[in-house]
């Protein structure tokens, strides 16, 4: 679906909160399971990310979410009524539901947030909150600082993993590797406080490009806007959602 595709990531960030706030709010499982559901189709469609990839993010968060269903249904807050034994186990019927509901919940939450987030140029995103909402330059160039620290600490990790095997040495060395990571972290953190300050990066600004929301993104972040209200309100009527946090 090329229309997704067009949205500008900004806009994006905006169509996930969209999907994420009705979960949010929500205590019941089915909000969840349908959210989910759409996300996945519209991440899917717009082929900003690889089936193969959102199936990893699934078997990374489904032993979080399997943990938390556990815990809520073995001590959750629960003390009386219908109770339900499986194997040497008694669960009460109100807590399997509400650790089934917070289990099923935090899943949609991370695969939602980290999908979208896998359809989104952050740099372009930063670029347009500075331009479309007046984003504070010594904010937005201090993200775009974050934003590129990010492979330069994987890149400085890969240098001593490296290191590591040229010089032998097998066994872990935790402490070492985060003190070494940190020096860097430090070192890239002044270097480019630096530039940014040698630059006068913090004045205000023209830019090249226009990174600015168009109204056709503005359309779309209403339509998923309504959409999304829609589907609350219809799992509300037919008592399917339940507000509360």
């Amino acid at each position: 679906m090329r229309i997704i595709k067009k949205i500008h990531p900004l806009a994006k960030f905006f169509i996930s909160l969209s999907l994420l706030i009705p979960i949010f709010i929500s205590t019941n499982p089915y909000p969840s399971l349908v959210f989910l559901f759409l996300s996945t189709i519209i991440v899917l469609l717009s082929k900003s990310a690889k089936l193969y990839k959102l199936l990893l993010v699934f078997l990374v968060l489904l032993p979080f979410s399997i943990s938390i269903f556990l815990l809520n249904a073995l001590y959750g807050k629960y003390t009386d009524g219908e109770t339900i034994n499986f194997l040497s186990f008694t669960f009460y019927k109100r807590n399997l539901y509400n650790g089934l509901a917070l289990g099923i919940r935090s899943f949609t939450l991370g695969v939602i947030s980290i999908s979208w987030a896998m359809t989104i140029d952050f740099s372009v995103m930063v670029k347009g909150m500075m331009q479309s909402f007046k984003l504070n330059p010594k904010i937005g160039y201090s993200l775009f600082v974050g934003i590129n620290a990010i492979p330069h600490i994987a890149e400085e990790f890969k240098r001593i993993q490296d290191v590591k095997k040229i010089r032998g040495l097998r066994r872990p060395m935790p402490f070492a590797v985060t003190l070494n990571i940190l020096i860097q972290a430090v070192r890239f953190s002044e270097q480019a406080s630096l530039s940014m300050t040698a630059r006068n990066l913090g004045s205000e600004r023209s830019y090249y490009r226009d990174n600015r929301l168009t109204n056709f993104d503005y359309r779309m972040i209403l339509f998923f806007y309504i959409l999304n209200l829609m589907i609350s309100i219809l799992l509300a009527i037919n008592g399917l959602f339940k507000v509360g946090i």
